[in-house]
C-alpha cells in the first residue's frame, strides 16, 4: 500500500491510496470523496489518508482483507495487535487514538453505503476511543459561564485527552523567545485573536484593516502554502493594538518591503525566501520557540484555547460570544 499525493484542478493538495499493483483502493477513494463532499478540509482529508494507509498496510502484512474483518473471530485482538504495532513504531498515544477514530469512521461509512454488511461493535470502539467533545461544548452542556478547571488539560498536568491551553504568562514567554516580529505576529494571532494556524497562515496583507484593528479571515482554495479555513467559514477577527503595531512594523521592515508577495507570513531567509510560510515550516519554527520558552508541549491550537479560556475566566463574555469569536458553528 502506498499513499500518493497530487493537486486537483483548484491546486488543492489531495491524496490517494494505491495497492501494490498501483491500483486505486476504491473503497478508500469513495470514502475520501464522500468526506470531501460533506465539507471536510483538505488537511483533514490528508490526515485520513495517512491513517488509512497505516491500517491497510497493517492488514496487508497479516494477510487480512480490509472488507472482511468481520470474519476475524477476535476483533478485539485484531485492534489490540494493531495498537501494539503502532506503539512499536513509537507513535504517540494521541496519534494512535486518532488513527483508530479514522478507521472506525471509515467502517461506519462502508456500512452506511452498503459496501459491507457488518458493523463494528460500540463496545469495541469504546474500548479504544475516549471521546472529547471540546471545551465550549462541555461547558455549554454543564451550564458554566466560567471554565471548569477539571475539564481542561494544562501542559503541566498529567491528565491526557483533555483540552490543552496556554496562559497569558506562557504567551508572554513565547513572545519573549521569538527572534523576529513575524513570529510574534503569528503567535499573537493564535492567542490574542483565537485563530487556527491555517487561518493565520492564509492571511494576505490585503485582508488586514489596521484602522479598525481587524483581520479578515478569507476562505481561499488556491493558497500556495495550502493554508485553509475550516469549513470555508470566513469571519473578521479583532486584534489588540499590540498585534496591529507589530503587523505595521513588520510590513515596513526592509525584508518585507522587498518581497513581491501579498502573504502576511513568508519565509525570511534561505532558498525559499519570500515564499508563503508552509504548515511544516511554521510548526518547526514554533517548536523551536516553545523549547526556548520552556514550553516543549506547546502546540499552535493551545493558543486558540488560551484565547477562549482567558475571556471566559474574565466573566465578561458569554460562551456564545466566545464561540462566535472563534468561528465555531456549534458548541462542539
Amino acid at each position: 500500500m502506498k499513499l500518493y499525493y497530487y493537486r486537483d484542478k483548484k491546486h488543492t493538495k489531495r491524496c490517494i491510496l494505491l495497492d501494490e499493483d498501483g491500483v486505486i483502493v476504491q473503497e478508500v477513494w469513495d470514502f475520501m470523496r464522500y468526506e470531501q463532499n460533506v465539507g471536510k478540509t483538505p488537511n483533514t482529508l490528508l490526515t485520513y489518508g495517512c491513517r488509512l494507509e497505516l491500517w491497510y498496510t497493517y492488514l496487508e502484512t497479516i494477510g487480512i482483507d480490509a472488507l472482511q474483518i468481520d470474519q476475524v473471530k477476535a476483533q478485539l485482538s485484531l485492534f489490540s495487535d494493531y495498537v501494539s504495532c503502532l506503539r512499536g513504531k513509537e507513535y504517540s498515544s494521541r496519534t494512535i487514538e486518532l488513527s483508530l477514530s479514522v478507521v472506525f469512521l471509515f467502517y461506519e461509512y462502508l456500512r452506511s453505503d452498503e459496501i459491507i454488511e457488518f458493523k463494528l461493535s460500540d463496545k469495541l470502539k469504546h474500548q479504544f476511543i475516549q471521546h472529547n467533545k471540546g471545551m465550549l461544548g462541555e461547558m455549554s452542556r454543564s451550564g458554566h459561564s466560567v471554565i471548569d478547571m477539571s475539564k481542561i488539560y494544562h501542559p503541566s498536568s498529567t491528565k491526557k485527552n483533555e483540552i490543552m491551553y496556554i496562559t497569558r504568562e506562557e504567551y508572554n514567554r513565547l513572545i519573549g523567545a521569538c527572534c523576529n516580529v513575524r513570529d510574534k505576529v503569528l503567535i499573537g494571532l493564535l492567542f490574542e485573536c483565537g485563530m487556527r494556524i491555517g487561518e493565520a497562515l492564509g492571511v494576505h496583507i490585503s485582508d488586514i484593516q489596521p484602522e479598525d484593528n481587524h483581520v479578515v479571515i478569507v476562505p481561499r482554495q488556491d493558497n500556495l502554502n495550502d493554508a485553509y479555513v475550516k469549513r470555508q467559514a470566513g469571519r473578521t477577527a479583532t486584534c489588540p493594538d499590540s498585534i496591529v503595531n507589530w503587523i505595521t512594523y513588520l510590513l515596513v521592515s526592509d525584508d518585507y518591503s522587498s518581497f513581491d508577495s501579498d502573504y502576511l507570513f513568508v519565509v525570511l531567509d534561505g532558498k525559499h525566501k519570500g515564499e508563503p510560510l508552509s504548515y511544516r515550516a511554521a510548526y518547526a519554527n514554533l517548536k523551536k520557540i516553545a523549547k526556548r520558552a520552556g514550553l516543549p508541549d506547546f502546540h499552535p491550537h493551545m493558543g486558540r484555547h488560551g484565547f477562549a479560556m482567558e475571556r471566559l475566566n474574565e466573566g465578561n463574555y458569554r460562551i456564545e460570544e466566545v464561540q462566535q469569536a472563534l468561528g465555531h458553528q456549534s458548541m462542539e
